[in-house]
């Protein structure tokens, strides 16, 4: 699995150092903190969204499925992230959504660091929450070995 995901983490990363390098140098947006802990806080959100595709396949082995699942858990997470529009007005059934989702901890930190200027301080919960993303596979890897050796075993 790290095998399959490491040239990708690679890419993706590069490819959101350019994207910082881009916003940041070539045009001009502002950025308090540092294009370096920016390139660092993308590569985090990198590997939290693939951690929470690993966990999603986890959960769902087939690929059909766990593709449906992870196609709705991004346009969600991308459309409820609380950016655009306050997580607080939310409805009461969507109001957790925003906490589940790492392109809004990537968006706290981007607004706080970058744009703001705020002391590592204020961004602490929302790294560590990245972090947290993070770790989620771990929770379904056993079940992925089992999956795994069933495939080699039993083809």
């Amino acid at each position: 699995l790290a095998a399959k995901l490491l040239p990708m983490t690679v890419v993706f990363c590069i490819v959101v150092m350019a994207m910082n390098s881009v916003m940041y140098g070539y045009l001009g947006f502002p950025c308090q903190c540092g294009m370096f802990f920016m390139n660092v806080i993308c590569c985090l959100l990198v590997l939290a969204t693939q951690s929470i595709a690993i966990f999603v396949y986890g959960l769902f082995p087939t690929m059909r499925i766990s593709l449906s699942v992870g196609s709705f858990f991004s346009v969600m997470s991308l459309s409820l992230s609380g950016f655009t529009f306050p997580a607080s007005a939310f409805p009461t059934p969507l109001k957790a959504w925003p906490y589940i989702c790492p392109v809004r901890e990537y968006f706290l930190i981007y607004t706080e660091q970058a744009l703001n200027g705020f002391g590592l301080y204020y961004s602490w919960t929302y790294i560590v929450g990245l972090m947290l993303f993070c770790l989620l596979p771990l929770t379904v890897m056993g079940r992925i070995k089992r999956i795994y050796d069933n495939m080699i075993y039993n083809p």
